[in-house]
């Protein structure tokens, strides 16, 4: 199944990603939300969450809040 986010006006965002090298030969995953479900990925990476651009309304990856206990 494939890894979607409804925004706050209802719209859906599947996340694309790819594998680009970098100028220093390393090898980097680069991450996207599209409208479109062909050829989405399955899940958001450990430590990442989606969230919303409290301005325009697109979704956004980013580090997951750390929790604290207490």
């Amino acid at each position: 199944m494939a890894f979607s986010y409804r925004n706050r006006t209802g719209q859906t965002y599947s996340r694309h990603g790819r594998k680009v090298q970098r100028r220093n030969r390393r090898e980097q995953q680069s991450s996207s939300f599209a409208k479109d479900a062909a050829g989405s990925l399955d899940a958001v990476p450990d430590g990442d969450e989606a969230a919303e651009v409290s301005t325009s309304g697109p979704p956004v990856l980013r580090k997951a809040a750390a929790r604290t206990a207490g």
